[in-house]
């Protein structure tokens, strides 16, 4: 999930294009700061449960998070 962070100044232009002007200060904020917390343990997650011996459960896990991450995509507002 690291990796989309790479991913961020289109993503972030794209929320802060769909946000209401009456939330989008605080709430592209918001979102980024979830974004980060969510993105950036994750190389370490998957890396420790990999050396413990899961390294199949760990690619599952990573592979989980990232269709879910898709599906949720498909609900993103269209813009004009």
């Amino acid at each position: 999930m690291s990796s989309l962070l790479g991913f961020t100044p289109t993503t972030q232009t794209f929320i802060a294009n769909a946000l209401p002007t009456e939330i989008k200060g605080s709430g592209l904020g918001l979102m980024r700061t979830g974004h980060l917390l969510f993105g950036a343990p994750s190389a370490t997650v998957v890396g420790f449960v990999a050396d413990i011996g899961y390294f199949d459960r760990a690619f599952l896990l990573l592979s989980g998070a990232t269709g879910v991450a898709a599906v949720l995509s498909l609900f993103l507002p269209k813009l004009d």
